[in-house]
């Protein structure tokens, strides 16, 4: 059920258009407790109207040369909104990840005013990713 004329979309997809900078970012282990990102992280995540989306995330660790970066995420694709059931799937196309291409990728949202957060269903080791964006313009 991809929304891609703009006429067609939701107005939370609307209101997700834009550009989002990644302003926190922590996991969630399974027994509740909260572990921050060990290394910083810098990142963009853009949805566009035709709903196409791209993301790049980096973690930055001081003194690290730029061939250094192994945290360095990047995907693009298309996105569809789920919103009764809380989701949005990014349709990864392409990404720097080996195994990526082609994916689904589930993210719990909570949108509140300009703050996007992001969850992850739980990853092998159980942990959960916190993603906080805050949008930009």
């Amino acid at each position: 059920m991809a929304q891609k004329p703009a006429e067609a979309a939701s107005d939370l997809q609307r209101r997700l258009v834009g550009t989002w900078r990644l302003v926190h970012h922590e996991y969630e282990r399974p027994d509740g407790s909260v572990r921050p990102d060990t290394a910083p992280s810098i990142g963009r995540l853009i949805y566009d109207p035709g709903g196409r989306m791209s993301v790049q995330i980096q973690g930055v660790r001081p003194g690290d040369a730029p061939a250094d970066h192994p945290t360095y995420i990047a995907y693009f694709g298309n996105y569809e909104v789920h919103e009764p059931e809380g989701f949005i799937v990014h349709k990864v196309q392409t990404s720097l990840q080996p195994g990526r291409d082609g994916t689904n990728q589930q993210r719990f949202f909570r949108l509140e005013g300009d703050r996007l957060t992001l969850r992850t269903p739980p990853q092998p080791n159980g942990e959960i990713a916190i993603l906080v964006w805050q949008r930009e313009g």
